[in-house]
């Protein structure tokens, strides 16, 4: 866990709540990511330069830093990171993007893309050796290990999901089901048509919520629709950024941010 007001970064034991170790860190102003047993943060200028972010890698166990990178663009804001084992991802807007490696820090590979966007960028998705940037101006699919553009999609506020040769993207209330290879329209779901949450996959089925307060679990082939129920209050989009919520599902439960609730779903 990182403390946007106060510069620091704990970690807890997930059975206790016990606190295990806590380090110093740059100011945090974007989601944390935890893989293969490092922690990865990104952060404002600290010790860089004004127009900077702060790339920070942190052992799992103790809190050590492994190592630390600064980034400087001038426009966009940069996104939370999406890691693999062949890079630590991240971008300012869809124009730019930079794998991490993972050990050092070190850039692999940069993105300069030409639509002009200065809009700060959204958290990019991995899936099948593809990197999805997004910002509110639209995506770009770049390969993984080149940093090369191989297309484009419909980006909205929500990141989009996978399950097999499937992607599901949610772009204007819209959510459409989309073969990853060829980007042909499998199907598209509009609901109460105030669709708005990240969707997720668990167990065959795509999970997406409205700002009404609909959640909706759909075939994942079809789209047909299985069941479909009101949470009470309406399920906001991500809002990256201070505040980032969204559905998640764990041991046969689906959680679901339902206004200032979390309401649990048997799934």
């Amino acid at each position: 866990m990182a403390n946007v007001y106060n510069p620091q970064m704990s970690a807890y034991d997930g059975k206790t709540g016990t606190l295990l170790w806590t380090a110093l860190a740059p100011y945090t102003r974007y989601p944390i990511t935890a893989a293969n047993g490092v922690v990865y943060d990104v952060s404002g200028p600290g010790s860089c330069s004004f127009t900077s972010e702060v790339v920070t890698a942190v052992r799992e166990t103790d809190g050590a830093m492994l190592w630390q990178q600064c980034i400087q663009e001038v426009n966009g804001a940069a996104s939370g990171v999406a890691v693999t084992d062949v890079g630590v991802c991240l971008a300012f807007t869809i124009d730019k993007a930079y794998s991490l490696n993972p050990a050092s820090g070190i850039t692999t590979w940069r993105f300069d893309g030409s639509t002009g966007s200065t809009t700060g960028a959204l958290t990019s998705v991995v899936y099948a050796g593809r990197l999805y940037v997004r910002d509110p101006s639209g995506g770009v699919v770049l390969d993984l290990r080149s940093g090369r553009q191989v297309g484009t999609f419909a980006a909205g506020p929500a990141p989009p999901a996978f399950s097999g040769s499937t992607g599901f993207f949610l772009s204007a209330g819209t959510l459409a089901a989309r073969d990853v290879s060829t980007n042909a329209l499998l199907w598209s779901f509009t609901g109460d048509g105030s669709l708005d949450s990240a969707p997720i996959v668990v167990n065959g089925y795509v999970y997406v919520g409205s700002s009404a307060g609909n959640l909706y679990a759909l075939h994942v082939d079809s789209g047909a629709q299985a069941w479909t129920v009101n949470t009470g209050s309406g399920i906001s989009d991500p809002r990256e950024g201070f505040l980032t919520t969204g559905l998640t599902a764990a041991e046969g439960v689906l959680l679901v941010p339902s206004g200032s609730y979390l309401v649990a779903y048997s799934n």
